[in-house]
């Protein structure tokens, strides 16, 4: 990930918390990530590998922004999950420390 691109989204997380981060990550998805194209998972990774190393820090915190701001990522919303997929990940680890 670019220089340009971390420096603003550490800028969102500084002003706006876990949300920001959860939201940067569902920008980079969004924009970088290729379309389901018949290529294989590495090939897949490696596409967004480049795509985001080449990707405009402009459109990232445009994209973030619109997470956060029209499409309602919301901190409730990041606390639910955090505390649904906290509790999974704890279930998954006693689990395997029992078996």
């Amino acid at each position: 990930m670019p220089l340009r691109m971390i420096t603003r989204l550490w800028d969102f997380c500084f002003l706006l918390g876990p949300q920001a981060l959860f939201c940067g990550l569902l920008a980079l998805l969004e924009l970088y990530l290729p379309t389901a194209s018949g290529q294989d998972a590495e090939e897949t990774l490696h596409g967004y590998y480049e795509a985001v190393h080449d990707g405009d820090p402009e459109e990232f915190a445009g994209c973030l922004l619109d997470l956060l701001r029209r499409r309602g990522v919301s901190e409730e919303l990041v606390q639910s999950l955090r505390v649904s997929l906290g509790c999974q990940c704890l279930r998954l680890y006693v689990l395997k420390t029992r078996c």
